[in-house]
């Protein structure tokens, strides 16, 4: 991942666009209760990631998750 320095590639725009896709769905911001920093280590070491809401379209939920 490119917060790791190693190179950039399609992994960090599909990421990208799976939290603007989940901004847009609950209209918050992912992470909000953390510093960008503790956001930015919890995604890489811990595989941290917005949980998707249960009313979800279960369309828009799978790609959601084909997306992480």
């Amino acid at each position: 991942m490119v917060i790791e320095h190693k190179p950039y590639d399609h992994k960090a725009d599909v990421f990208s666009f799976r939290i603007v896709l989940w901004e847009l769905l609950t209209g918050k911001l992912p992470y909000e209760y953390l510093t960008p920093l503790q956001a930015a280590i919890g995604v890489v070491q811990k595989n941290l990631h917005p949980t998707i809401p249960k009313h979800t379209n279960p369309k828009l939920a799978e790609l959601l998750e084909r997306c992480w």
